[in-house]
């Protein structure tokens, strides 16, 4: 008894370890990988793209998550409850076809078409029944939409669109081409995610120049973007670091003003609103612990205006532009 008892031990031990073995591997075995792991310059995630499929009626979209929206013949009332839909649909339908866009495509804070969008003849915000009072065969929200609004929209068998990344540019022309296949303006479409490419890569050429990356961040009332976020993607697609990133966090942290002065970043982006930038400018110098940064002392502060600084669609490109030309002049 005494030899097998060491067997014993040793049998049980090594079944304890491949049971805690499949636990701990489990959940990576399905998973896809987020990110190229071999981008040392930018780190972007790859985009989840969408299945689109010509079918028998019209148009079938699948999301990335597996669900699948059916449409049966080409929109003509089209009803966007998100910024994101209003900006994209502006470019590529005639404004007939969209009955509705949302509220906050009139506010000069966020949207890039605020101007157009006051001359829009409806607005409307998560309202699920001032939306299906129009008999809208198709509909346009976010993941960030209500979930009751959604809900009830499923309930009513209307076509939804849900748009669910917003974290790179690759997402941004992602998007640009699902809604463009969910109207039928596949062409235009292509046209837009071209002019952008192009655009893009021009922009990219310029800042490839030796010396030392620009390092930088961006400050908002104690948030900075950092990995993950559209604000990363354009800074590393420049060619300069964007510190919070570098340091590890991730999405939208709030950090301390403290915090920004150890990092010591030589340049800082401040998005403000139309008409604020001075305000916002004054409160940035006002912060002593901000004050004293490389930043601050050599007048390297890069004011984006929000619509371009938040944006989530083609209208991005206004603030690649104007990181460029201060970065690069």
């Amino acid at each position: 008894m005494t030899r097998i008892a060491p067997i014993y031990l040793w049998v049980g031990a090594f079944i304890v370890a491949v049971v805690v073995a499949l636990e701990v591997f489990r959940p990576l075995a399905n998973r896809v990988e987020e990110g190229p792991a071999m981008d040392p310059s930018a780190q972007r995630a790859l985009t989840a793209q969408w299945t689109l499929r010509e079918t028998g009626s019209w148009r079938e979209l699948e999301a990335p998550d597996g669900d699948v929206t059916a449409v049966a013949a080409k929109p003509m009332r089209i009803v966007s409850q998100v910024l994101v839909s209003d900006e994209i649909l502006h470019e590529l339908v005639a404004p007939e076809r969209v009955l509705a866009h949302s509220t906050i495509s009139a506010d000069v804070r966020y949207s890039n078409i605020a101007d157009i969008a006051r001359g829009y003849d409806r607005l409307v915000s998560t309202n699920a029944e001032a939306m299906l009072s129009l008999r809208p065969d198709l509909v346009f929200v976010a993941s960030y939409s209500t979930l009751e609004t959604v809900t009830q929209l499923r309930r009513a068998k209307v076509p939804i669109i849900q748009m669910t990344k917003f974290d790179s540019i690759d997402s941004i022309l992602e998007n640009v081409r699902v809604i463009g296949f969910a109207v039928g303006a596949d062409d235009k479409a292509a046209a837009l995610i071209a002019d952008v490419r192009a655009r893009l890569a021009a922009l990219v050429s310029k800042s490839r120049r030796s010396g030392p990356a620009p390092r930088l961040l961006s400050w908002s009332g104690g948030t900075v973007p950092g990995l993950n976020t559209i604000f990363h993607d354009v800074v590393t697609r420049l060619g300069a670091v964007n510190i919070p990133a570098e340091a590890g966090h991730s999405g939208w942290p709030q950090v301390s003003a403290e915090q920004v002065g150890k990092w010591d970043p030589e340049w800082i982006v401040l998005p403000a609103a139309p008409g604020q930038e001075d305000r916002e400018r004054a409160g940035l110098l006002a912060d002593k612990a901000i004050a004293h940064t490389s930043a601050v002392r050599h007048g390297r502060i890069i004011i984006i205006p929000t619509p371009h600084y938040t944006s989530v669609t083609h209208h991005v490109l206004k603030m690649v532009e104007a990181l460029s030309a201060s970065l690069y002049p």
